[in-house]
């Protein structure tokens, strides 16, 4: 008895359970398969105009949108299923029989389809919603990414504008929003993207100013807007000086500052190689170790890094004793400064004094001074 209890139990929550699951996701797939107003049966119509099925929805949603102008008051559906049913229309709180291809309803409301089929206990309801295409081609925004504001400023009606990007770009991203959420597609500088937002990459390479022309498309599908940005390449930097120098990571002398071209260094006489660490103040420049040539003129000067990098770049100083160190910073435009650091090994140590002198277990004699070179050490028979 207990078990037959506990089995109707679970019966009776496994009822439970998929009655919430019902409401909580719905019925799952519904009975219509497509739903369209066809030509043949609707003389309004040019083509045949197809609705878009929302199956999460409850009531069930059919979304139709016809091209503008299109009388809402008369048209004429044709349902298409996948198992056998009976349609009606709910109209004021009565169910009002239809013909598939032949009954004509006003649209210009929602309308409530009921759906009956066999092996459905329940009825099938859809909520069908016509609408008009949007006629409506223009844009909201234009913005050119690392670009400057766009000249003049955006309006949905001018449609002519220029942006200047960095010298050293050799491509640009120009984005776009429409102001329908319904448009069609736009297309930028040729590649076309579907809907109401793009984002495309255009080359820009080689060239100092680029047309990009800008096409959207409206949800009607006729109306088209034209817009034409045009890309101008900025001026490069001529920023050629530095913002930090170190080598060994110790200052140089006089301290560093950005005006400063000369400087001194020692470095103690057993050093075999040097770091070097500099910085430029633009992103844009770059920087190459050189070294002063007994002619006057500068020689690459082999390394091992980058003076940029965090770990700096490495010089090998095994055999010089002076070395004049030229860090020259290009700048884009080509514009170059040399900052020169005079190198010097100092002189090696010449100290050859003991500073302690002991015989473990024995005692020396006389007492140790550095400057006493002889010594007696008594030790154990």
């Amino acid at each position: 008895m207990k078990k037959l209890v506990g089995l109707l139990g679970i019966a009776v929550l496994t009822v439970i359970a998929l009655s919430a699951c019902q409401t909580l996701f719905g019925r799952g797939h519904g009975p219509i398969e497509s739903f369209a107003f066809l030509p043949q049966y609707n003389p309004g119509l040019s083509r045949a105009v197809q609705g878009q099925i929302v199956e999460s929805a409850n009531p069930k949603v059919i979304e139709v949108v016809v091209p503008p102008g299109t009388d809402l008051s008369h048209l004429v559906a044709t349902l298409s299923f996948n198992t056998e049913a009976t349609i009606t229309v709910i109209s004021s709180g009565q169910n009002v029989a239809q013909v598939n291809s032949k009954t004509a309803n006003n649209f210009e409301s929602p309308v409530l389809y009921s759906i009956k089929t066999q092996k459905d206990k329940q009825p099938w309801t859809y909520r069908v919603m016509v609408r008009h295409a949007d006629q409506n081609p223009l844009l909201s925004q234009i913005r050119v990414v690392d670009g400057s504001p766009l000249q003049p400023n955006f309006s949905p009606n001018t449609m002519t504008y220029s942006s200047t990007v960095p010298y050293a770009s050799n491509q640009v991203t120009i984005e776009a929003t429409a102001q329908s959420p319904h448009l069609e597609k736009m297309t930028i500088g040729g590649h076309e993207v579907p809907g109401a937002r793009a984002s495309v990459v255009v080359p820009f390479s080689g060239v100092n100013s680029l047309s990009v022309p800008i096409t959207t498309v409206a949800e009607d599908q006729t109306t088209t807007s034209h817009y034409t940005v045009n890309i101008l390449r900025g001026q490069p930097d001529h920023n050629s000086a530095l913002a930090a120098l170190s080598i060994n990571n110790a200052a140089v002398n006089p301290a560093f500052s950005p005006a400063q071209m000369s400087y001194s260094l020692e470095v103690p006489y057993a050093t075999t190689t040097i770091t070097v660490k500099a910085a430029p103040q633009s992103r844009f420049a770059s920087i190459t170790l050189e070294e002063s040539t007994s002619q006057g003129g500068l020689a690459p000067l082999p390394s091992q890094g980058n003076p940029q990098s965090e770990s700096g770049a490495q010089i090998d100083l095994n055999q010089a004793n002076v070395m004049d160190l030229v860090v020259v910073v290009t700048a884009q435009d080509g514009t170059t400064s040399d900052y020169t650091v005079a190198i010097t090994r100092a002189a090696p140590d010449h100290n050859s004094l003991l500073g302690e002198l002991q015989v473990p277990g024995a005692t020396v004699s006389p007492q140790f001074d550095p400057n006493q070179l002889q010594y007696n050490v008594d030790v154990p028979y």
